[in-house]
């Protein structure tokens, strides 16, 4: 009884001692170029470290890395989890060939500084990476993203690029208010990607596409973002990128302005401005769009252009001034719909009407004779018998019944 006692005692005063034995606390370590040649640098506020590499290689994890101003011209990697933060004017340059920041261990935050001249800006190859307040020009790709998951990435800027965000076989990767202007490809370019959120950015003025989905499908969100004079594509979603959703953008002087190809199926446009590109919405071998409470008029050639696509709708929506055209076996479902100036409708494709639709018909090629001599039919299918409303010769009528 006395042996079990004092086992029992001994234990409870090594766990009191335990308990009260300091842990390690977090460090700030401080860097500033200007302090080149110091023999007591040590990481301090006194004597700082003159690189950001050599802060990096004494940190522990949780320790924040505070730059200064300056130019950086190494290029670093950060291989435990911690915090490296400039203060908006730091200046990271460690020459085209090379990698300016490599995260290489989950849980790091990079905030607040420069990258110019590298080959890629920041190459994260790690989970959980939070990337905010970034300035990113003149690199291959501005932000490197490649099989990893749950990274953040807010108010950064990225101009003068090869590709500002390029990102693929990744999931739950968050944008917000990023910019991605002037770059030579793609603003944001997503392979392989699934379940992002790309919110309230500014993706204008790229040599290709503002926004670039190929093979990315699955709870993809484009919301509040602004996608301008692009030369190409404002967005665009090809080989299989499905289920995803475009809410509350405007998209506007691009040649295209939504862009669906090869079985990008089942995505949802609405309360979205899509007007004045050369063609407003492009649907090319997909099924199952859906456009809605969104404005998609002006478009210089085309509002809307279906090819080979099925079981498309547009719902309490306008597209007008400008056309639609549905050719080669292509059917559009309009409800509550304005839709003005040449509906073009060949090659057994279909328009169907639900509820209301201002619609005017006309040939194609355009013929003299008018909607009497353009291939119509107006089915009433609120009831059960497919009431014809109006048909011409080729489908049994000659007027409106």
């Amino acid at each position: 009884m006395g042996r079990y006692s004092v086992v029992m005692a001994a234990g409870f005063f090594l766990l009191i001692l335990f308990m009260s034995s300091p842990g390690a606390v977090a460090r700030t370590i401080y860097v500033d170029v200007s302090n080149h040649g110091d023999p007591s640098m040590n990481g301090s506020a006194a004597h700082p470290y003159d690189g950001i590499s050599k802060a990096v290689d004494n940190a522990s994890t949780s320790d924040l890395v505070i730059v200064a101003n300056g130019t950086y011209n190494d290029s670093v990697t950060i291989d435990r989890a911690i915090t490296v933060r400039g203060n908006g004017s730091t200046v990271v340059s460690p020459g085209s060939s090379g990698v300016a920041i490599t995260i290489d261990e989950n849980y790091v935050t990079v905030d607040g500084l420069n990258i110019t001249h590298a080959k890629y800006g920041i190459e994260v190859s790690a989970d959980h990476a939070t990337l905010w307040n970034l300035t990113i020009k003149n690199c291959q790709h501005g932000i490197h993203i490649q099989s990893h998951s749950d990274i953040a990435i807010a108010n950064v800027t990225i101009t003068d690029s090869k590709e500002g965000v390029w990102i693929t076989g990744s999931s739950y990767i968050t944008l917000t208010d990023v910019e991605a202007t002037d770059n030579e490809d793609d603003g944001v370019y997503l392979s392989l990607t699934d379940n992002c959120t790309i919110d309230g950015g500014r993706f204008s003025d790229n040599d290709q596409r503002g926004i670039f989905l190929e093979s990315s499908g699955g709870d993809i969100v484009i919301r509040d973002c602004e996608v301008r004079d692009n030369d190409y594509y404002g967005i665009a979603m090809v080989s299989d990128s499905s289920g995803n959703r475009i809410e509350g953008v405007t998209v506007s002087g691009s040649a295209w302005g939504l862009y669906f190809f090869s079985n990008s199926d089942d995505n949802t446009v609405i309360g979205s401005t899509v007007t004045g590109n050369d063609v407003n919405i492009y649907i090319r071998n997909c099924d199952g769009e859906t456009i809605k409470a969104s404005d998609v008029g002006g478009g210089t050639t085309r509002n809307i252009h279906l090819f080979n696509s099925e079981g498309n709708r547009i719902i309490d929506s306008d597209a007008l001034p400008g056309s639609v055209l549905l050719e080669f076996q292509s059917d559009l479902v309009a409800t509550n719909t304005s839709i003005w100036n040449e509906v073009i409708d060949d090659e057994d494709s279909r328009l169907v009407v639900k509820n209301w639709v201002i619609v005017r018909v006309v040939t194609s090629p355009p013929s003299s004779f008018g909607i009497e001599d353009a291939d119509v039919r107006i089915v009433d299918r609120n009831g059960t018998d497919n009431r014809t409303v109006f048909a011409t010769p080729h489908f049994g009528g000659t007027n409106a019944t």
